[in-house]
């Protein structure tokens, strides 16, 4: 636990990790096995985190491990926070727009598109994967919907 907080600059907002990093993300190792520091910062002040999810940043900054500023999201919950803070960044030559209809896709009717967006909206405990096996749709396709790359309204 000390090797922990000796490690943790905190200012007026951030407590910022100055120790190892990986990928951008600060990393401690405990039991010989390597954590990264805001997972372990939000389990020291929240509990557990349940399996399949993430802890997020409210204030973007990968080596912050200020509790206040963790919150639990889903993959899907990381990206649209990306997206609606403008982070999000699409390589050029990337075929999808918001809204974007591709015309490949398995979804032709706007009761089809409406039906999967529902189930999204209402799918509870289950991942988009598990969704995906359900209504024998790609993974890919649930995750553009729900993302908001394509799909975006019904109009296209």
């Amino acid at each position: 636990m000390k090797r922990f907080w000796d490690k943790v600059e905190k200012t007026n907002t951030c407590w910022n990790w100055t120790g190892a990093k990986r990928s951008g993300y600060g990393v401690i190792k405990i039991n010989h096995k390597l954590i990264s520091t805001h997972r372990f910062s939000y389990e020291l002040h929240n509990g557990s985190i349940p399996n399949g999810l993430l802890v997020c940043h409210s204030c973007d900054n990968s080596l912050c491990v200020n509790p206040e500023h963790l919150f639990i999201g889903t993959y899907s919950d990381n990206m649209k926070d990306c997206r609606d803070k403008g982070r999000l960044i699409v390589p050029k030559g990337n075929p999808f727009k918001i809204g974007y209809r591709p015309l490949n896709s398995s979804l032709c009717s706007e009761v089809e598109i409406t039906f999967v967006k529902e189930a999204i909206k209402s799918r509870g405990e289950k991942t988009l994967k598990q969704l995906s096996i359900e209504l024998g749709v790609k993974y890919q396709l649930l995750r553009d919907i729900n993302c908001g790359r394509i799909y975006f309204n019904n109009r296209q």
